[in-house]
Formats: structure tokens, C-alpha cells, sequence
């Protein structure tokens, strides 16, 4: 029923609905929105919706979605349902938020676009239920009072008896009427019973579906402590497991650590040697150093030995072909000259040899000449002479290379050391490992 406007913060006893929105926002789904005024503190529980039309009554309860559906003074509310199926029908709707708080609604999608007020209706009180004895008793008093004046006059009852069934008829029909009125007076008792009856039913299928919810939600709360216990059970046995991990890893610590002071128990006797051994190594560089420096000083000795003796003896053929005499080159026969390797006696001022050639120099004798050696006839007491070295060794380099073919390897100390170092890394990542695991549990 629609109402008179209410002006925000009138106050009144009266409870009133303002509908802006009631339609289905979806084909199994319906919507209702408006504002509440003149609440004064009442208690909403779960919204049902009833929809009346052309068969039986359809009962709905509103989504959770929306819970706990508590309205403010002029604030938007809003509560959605379950749109049932082949529910085209429909002529009115009954909202029920509360205790005696139900309003009355058009069919969905029946409201103004300025909205529509409606007035939460209360079921009235139920009058008393009529007194019938009471009323059998007045009506067989005054039967007993008709009676006695009848006897008291037949002539005046002979007369007044048109006059009294008149007025009986009358009487008649006001008792018609006053029990007319009890009827509807019972009726009306039946029908607020009724209500009553309907509004318990509807409290008892909330209550009913509300311990369903609640036993449900005690049925996943229950799975859910078991999943949590198992869970629990689960981290203690990774507890213990890591635990155990790290004794394990503890154990091999500390065997870790005896290895390590042993290997620089080792370390420590080995450097000593290793000093030594590299002390010694230096003093054979040195050698070999001074030893390639007096090769390559020999071998530049050498080379000016052969160019004085090549020069002596381009000197002696010319001083043969100014004697006269033969040289080699002019023989008839090939000869491969052999060069003898000069001795200590060829230069001057070092025996017999030296002084000969140099006096016979200053003589103008001729000099002696060269042994020669035929083609097929070995000549005796002549050795090969080695050839020189043509590339001459750079001692800086060579040193460099030796240094680095001497580089000794890594020693067993130093292997220890670093098989040490690596297992003791290995252990602190899992003394890390262990404490966040502890942590975590």
C-alpha cells in the first residue's frame, strides 16, 4: 500500500519502505533495492520473499551475498534471490525482514521511476474469541421473559401476538446479526491464527535452513582442522627429519674440521720442503742462467774464430799465387775442403804452429797450405768440423721459459686446503638450511 512521503528524520511509529528497484537482473536471479525509514533500532534477520500468483505460494530466501542485511536510516539496501523456474505469473510479492515486518510489493519490474513508498505491515493483534455461552445465555433469558409475559395475558398476548412476532423477528435478526458478526470475528481469529501459524512456519523453515547452513559450515570447519592436523603432522615429521639432517650435518662438521686440522697439520710440515725445494729451484734458474750465457758467449767466440780463419786463409792463397804456387781451386781434380776445428794452437802466440806461420808471414815464404782431401781417399787425422748455430738463443727468453716449465705443481697441503674450505661451505649452507626450516615449523 502506498504511503505519504516521509520527510528525512520525521518521526514517526510507523515503518516504511521506499522501493526503487524490484526486478531480475539475470533469468534465475531477482533484485531488490530501496531505503528503510522509521527502523528505530529493529533487528533484520534473512530476508524471504513470498510470491503469490496463480498457483501455489512460492517461498524464497535471500543470497548470502548480501549478508547481514542490516539497513540504515534512508541508506540503500538491497537483498537478491533465486529466481524460481516457470514463475511468469506472478501478481504480488511479500518481503518479510523481521518479526511482524513484512511489506507488500508489485510484481517485478512494476516500479515508477520516481519509486514507490510502501508501509511494512504488522499482523494486528488477534481480538478475543466471542463469549457463545454468554450470548446462549442472554438468548435464553430473554426467551424465559417472553414466556412469562405470555402467561400472564393471554389476551395480551392474543393481541400483542402479531406485534411480538414482529418484534421476535427482530430480535431474530439482530442475534443473526450479532452472530454474524461472531463468525466474522472468528474468522478474522482464524485468519490472524493463521497468519501467525504461516509466520511461525516461515521462522521454523529459516531456523531450519539457518542450522542446515550452520551444520554445514561445521561439517567444513571440521575437514578443515583435519586438513590442518595432517598438516601439522606433516611439518613435525620434516622437523624431526631436518633435525636429524642436522646431526648428520653436525657429524660431518666435525669430521670435517679433524680432516681440516689435519690437512694443516700436513700444510704446515709440507711448506718448510716447499720452501727448500723452491729456494733450490731459484739456484738452478741462476745456473741455468750463467750456463746460457756462457754458451752464447762460447758461441760468439766461435763465430769470430772462423771469420779470423777464413780471413787467413784468403790471405794464404794470395800470397801462394805470388809465390807461383798451386791453390786448391786450380787442381785437376775436385777436392771438398774440410775445415778443421780450430785449436788453441792456431792462434798466434800459442806454440810451435803459431810462431811458424807467423815467421814465415814476415819471411815471404810461402805458407803452408791447407789439407786437402780427395774425392774417395778419407785424409787421416781430420774430424768433421760441427756447424755453427745459426740462430742465436736469447738467454732473457729462454730463462722466461724455463721459469715457466719449472713452475711446480700445487702441493698436497694446498689440495687439502681447498677440499677443506669447500666442505666447510658446504656445511654452514646446511647449519643455514636447518635454522630456517626451524623457522618455518
Amino acid at each position: 500500500m502506498a504511503s505519504r512521503p516521509r520527510v528525512p528524520g520525521e518521526t514517526s511509529s510507523e515503518v516504511d519502505f521506499e522501493l526503487e528497484r524490484f526486478e531480475r537482473t539475470q533469468p534465475d536471479r531477482v533484485e531488490i533495492v530501496g531505503r528503510w525509514y522509521g527502523l528505530r533500532g529493529r533487528r533484520f534477520v534473512r530476508p524471504v520473499l513470498n510470491l503469490h500468483g496463480g498457483g501455489p505460494r512460492r517461498r524464497l530466501i535471500a543470497l548470502l551475498e548480501h549478508k547481514p542485511w542490516a539497513a540504515a536510516e534512508g541508506e540503500p539496501w538491497i537483498a537478491a534471490f533465486t529466481w524460481p523456474a516457470n514463475a511468469e505469473d506472478i501478481t504480488r510479492a511479500e518481503l518479510e525482514v523481521g518479526p511482524g515486518l513484512v511489506v507488500e510489493l508489485p510484481p517485478p519490474g512494476d516500479v515508477a521511476e520516481d519509486g514507490l513508498r510502501v508501509r511494512a505491515l504488522r499482523p494486528p493483534p488477534a481480538p478475543p474469541p466471542p463469549d457463545l455461552e454468554a450470548i446462549a445465555r442472554d438468548a435464553a433469558a430473554r426467551g424465559r421473559e417472553e414466556a412469562a409475559r405470555e402467561y400472564a395475558g393471554r389476551d395480551e398476548i392474543e393481541r400483542s401476538r402479531a406485534a411480538a412476532a414482529r418484534e421476535l423477528a427482530d430480535r431474530i435478526a439482530q442475534e443473526r446479526d450479532v452472530a454474524e458478526q461472531a463468525r466474522s470475528d472468528a474468522l478474522a481469529v482464524r485468519d490472524a491464527a493463521v497468519s501467525q501459524r504461516d509466520a511461525a512456519v516461515r521462522d521454523r523453515d529459516r531456523s531450519i535452513n539457518e542450522r542446515d547452513e550452520a551444520l554445514a559450515e561445521r561439517d567444513r570447519l571440521r575437514t578443515e582442522l583435519e586438513r590442518v592436523a595432517h598438516e601439522r603432522d606433516i611439518a613435525f615429521a620434516e622437523r624431526n627429519r631436518a633435525l636429524q639432517a642436522s646431526e648428520a650435518v653436525a657429524r660431518d662438521r666435525d669430521q670435517a674440521a679433524a680432516e681440516r686440522d689435519g690437512a694443516r697439520a700436513e700444510l704446515a710440515r709440507a711448506l718448510p720442503a716447499r720452501e727448500q725445494a723452491l729456494r733450490e729451484r731459484d739456484a738452478e734458474e741462476v745456473r741455468a742462467d750463467r750456463a746460457e750465457a756462457e754458451r752464447d758467449t762460447a758461441i760468439a767466440e766461435r763465430k769470430s774464430a772462423v771469420a779470423q780463419r777464413d780471413r787467413a786463409r784468403r790471405e794464404r792463397d794470395r800470397a801462394m799465387r805470388a809465390a807461383g804456387l798451386e791453390t786448391a781451386d786450380e787442381l785437376d781434380v775436385a777436392v771438398t775442403p774440410v775445415v778443421a776445428r780450430p785449436a788453441p794452437a792456431a792462434e798466434p802466440g800459442d806454440g810451435e804452429g803459431g810462431t811458424a806461420v807467423a815467421t814465415a808471414q814476415r819471411s815471404g815464404a810461402p805458407i803452408p797450405s791447407r789439407p786437402v782431401k780427395r774425392i774417395g781417399v778419407p785424409a787421416e787425422g781430420t774430424l768433421p768440423e760441427p756447424k755453427p748455430l745459426l740462430t742465436p738463443v736469447n738467454p732473457g727468453r729462454r730463462s722466461k721459459r724455463s721459469r715457466a716449465r719449472a713452475r711446480p705443481a700445487p702441493s698436497a697441503g694446498a689440495r687439502w686446503a681447498v677440499r677443506v674450505i669447500a666442505v666447510l661451505f658446504l656445511v654452514a649452507s646446511l647449519i643455514v638450511l636447518a635454522i630456517l626450516l626451524g623457522n618455518v615449523l
